[in-house]
């Protein structure tokens, strides 16, 4: 069990979450009891939305930055993270009264969750002037899913704005995840992507 759950904690919380449910209940309880507790807390919140779902697929790593930041603040806080969300593809701007930065979502029931104001892609943020309001660079109008949307549907949106990832909200309006290209395409095509090594298009 200690060796499943390290190789579990390896593993994005998506996949050990498909992985354990595959598992008769009892064991998978105590491979979960065997995991650290962060990951072990993700994995156990995956797990609670359905198969297929925007919800099971999505990553609860991200990078967001307070609306009131400018282009410098974002870059000198990315540069500071003791570790950064992989693949980092948008920092996501929120109307929240915390540090400038975090990276890490905060969970559908955390009074830390984030109100998504827009998206900042990276290409923006590199060429700006480092003064610049974020809100001068950032999509306003940013496409979203819900945790309990189809997979599927997070791989239209993502096509039809050309986007490599989609934000999810949970019912109260606060951004909870992201479900990536990557992630929706391997819930689509799962043997394709296999055989590709899951190779990611970033």
């Amino acid at each position: 069990k200690e060796r499943a759950a390290d190789i579990l904690e390896e593993m994005s919380p998506g996949a050990a979450a498909d992985a354990l449910e595959d598992l008769d209940e009892e064991v998978a309880e105590q491979i979960i009891a065997s995991m650290a507790p962060e990951e072990a807390a993700e994995v156990q919140e995956l797990l609670g939305y359905a198969e297929g779902s925007a919800g099971r697929i999505m990553r609860t790593d991200f990078v967001r930055v307070r609306a009131t930041a400018t282009v410098g603040d974002a870059l000198a806080l990315l540069r500071a993270l003791p570790e950064v969300p992989d693949p980092l593809l948008a920092v996501y701007v929120v109307a929240q009264d915390t540090a400038p930065v975090e990276p890490r979502a905060s969970k559908s029931n955390d009074d830390r969750a984030v109100a998504l104001r827009g998206i900042v892609r990276l290409r923006s943020l590199v060429i700006a002037d480092r003064s610049t309001p974020l809100a001068e660079v950032m999509d306003h109008d940013t496409p979203t899913v819900r945790p309990a949307d189809r997979a599927e549907e997070a791989a239209r949106i993502m096509a039809e704005y050309n986007l490599l990832a989609v934000p999810v909200l949970n019912d109260a309006e606060r951004m909870i995840g992201i479900v990536t290209v990557d992630d929706a395409l391997a819930e689509l095509l799962p043997e394709i992507w296999q055989s590709r090594g899951a190779r990611a298009f970033v």
